[in-house]
């Protein structure tokens, strides 16, 4: 009886390549949040029953895959998962969101939880994300998502948010190589120019 030899590292290797070959590449997009603001007369619309129709209408974005049941009430956001951690149009969501809802709820802007490379070429801070063709502007905050209720307006900027963009050049300045891998928070904004991401908080990785 004559037994097939077979190389089985060559084998696993092989089949380890297929296997990755087959798997979508994904943006090093971490989190989506939300901002919805509804004329509920409840002060905890977002929370309650009025949360509903908003649940629902996110549901229905372009390239969302799911949205967090409990909406964060304190804020007025709420959690997404896009489908393959895509990069989301903010643009497109609010036209897609108001078509759903009407004047009901107002969809006030997303924002992003994106690692990437931070370089400033020209002097221009940017953040270059993984299988995202063109690097974003990152730019200081000047567009809080986190809205306050009461108020009806978005609520202050702690001290760290405010400088946390020239917190981040003066960091890049020092860096080796004048590039730094990081994880930025803030709000995401689509401009004539491209994308803009403000950046609210950030945190530096280690390799």
């Amino acid at each position: 009886m004559r037994f097939l030899r077979m190389n089985f590292p060559s084998l696993l290797s092989a089949v380890v390549a297929t296997f990755a070959a087959t798997v979508p590449a994904c943006g090093q997009v971490q989190e989506v949040v939300v901002g919805v603001t509804m004329t509920c007369p409840y002060e905890n619309a977002i929370e309650g029953g009025c949360w509903s129709g908003a649940y629902w209408a996110l549901l229905q974005l372009d390239g969302v895959k799911s949205v967090e049941k409990s909406a964060n009430g304190y804020n007025c956001t709420a959690r997404v998962t896009p489908k393959d951690k895509s990069f989301p149009d903010p643009e497109l969501w609010a036209r897609e969101f108001k078509k759903s809802v009407d004047q009901t709820y107002t969809f006030r802007g997303v924002e992003l939880t994106a690692a990437g490379t931070a370089a400033a070429p020209n002097g221009n801070l940017t953040l270059h994300i993984p299988d995202v063709s063109e690097p974003i502007q990152l730019q200081p905050l000047e567009h809080k998502l986190q809205w306050n209720a009461k108020k009806k307006a978005p609520r202050e900027p702690e001290p760290g948010e405010r400088d946390a963009c020239s917190q981040l050049a003066a960091q890049l300045k020092a860096a080796k190589g004048g590039e730094l891998k990081v994880k930025v928070t803030g709000p995401l904004i689509k401009s004539e120019n491209g994308y803009i991401l403000e950046v609210r908080e950030y945190f530096p990785m280690t390799e």
